[in-house]
């Protein structure tokens, strides 16, 4: 009985907009994210942030409570960057930044605000993603991340944010970074879950539409799971947090398992820099 009535306020606070964006207001404050929040918001308005995403619609976004589950995300997504920035061994007055996965610039435009002489590089696939990036006046290139070497280009850090889930290989890309690459740190995001799955929506749903990679979730792997993979490919994990979409104190905190069923309960971020320990040991894998 407890269970259904606790299932069901979970649901009656998740569902509706207005509280799902309390729900996110108070999880940013309890991480500490709030700050930077305001930050954020003076550089780059709603207007702007809608322009990344193109599987929200305008009429949609005009909820705040996009504007705020967004700038939430980003918030943890700079606050790992700058972090990285603190752990390399020199102070460097000119930063290399290359975003993989780039859509829209928006991350290279906080980052640009926030520290000084950073020089940038968007990587994408899709051509109208790297023409956008580059009508804000920021470098982007069309090619593979795991092409890079070929155009000399040599990176302080790498970062990358929900891009990793939706690679046929990740595995590959990851190795391909770190034997080619001479940037040392990768600074990237994925959706937190609890029990690794495969994604795959659109099979599980039986639907025949064609769909982009942007809209597809390939492996939804656990923290634990990814860890694995990290040293596998090269990398070891300098640092790690899980950012939560709801609080872990008050009303909201039940809504946990909804987050889970309906979006996700958060995001896995880690700081990632380069350790052959396991890669070296696979002698005829690679």
């Amino acid at each position: 009985m407890l269970k259904r009535i606790i299932r069901a306020l979970n649901k009656k606070l998740y569902f509706d907009l207005n509280n799902r964006k309390k729900c996110i207001l108070k999880a940013s404050h309890e991480q500490k994210l709030t700050d930077l929040m305001k930050s954020l918001e003076m550089i780059i308005g709603d207007n702007e942030i809608i322009n990344q995403y193109t599987n929200i619609s305008p009429e949609s976004f005009k909820h705040p409570y996009w504007s705020v589950k967004l700038r939430a995300q980003h918030s943890f997504q700079i606050s790992l960057v700058l972090k990285a920035v603190k752990l390399l061994k020199a102070d460097k007055d000119n930063l290399t930044i290359v975003d993989i996965g780039d859509s829209a610039g928006t991350h290279i435009l906080y980052l640009k605000k926030i520290l000084k002489n950073v020089r940038s590089l968007s990587v994408n696939l899709d051509k109208n993603a790297v023409e956008k990036i580059k009508r804000k006046g920021f470098e982007a290139i069309c090619c593979r991340a795991e092409e890079l070497d070929n155009f000399n280009i040599k990176p302080d850090i790498f970062i990358s944010f929900q891009m990793l889930e939706h690679l046929l290989s990740p595995i590959q890309f990851l190795k391909c970074l770190s034997d080619k690459s001479e940037c040392n740190f990768f600074v990237l995001t994925v959706p937190y879950k609890k029990n690794s799955k495969m994604g795959l929506q659109n099979i599980r749903r039986n639907d025949d539409k064609n769909i982009c990679a942007e809209n597809l979730h390939i492996f939804e792997l656990s923290p634990e799971d990814w860890k694995l993979i990290f040293k596998f490919t090269g990398w070891k994990i300098e640092y790690e947090q899980i950012y939560r979409q709801y609080p872990e104190r008050g009303i909201y905190k039940f809504t946990k398992s909804a987050w889970e069923e309906n979006d996700f309960e958060g995001f896995f971020g880690v700081i990632l820099e380069k350790d052959d320990t396991y890669k070296k040991l696979y002698t005829d894998w690679y």
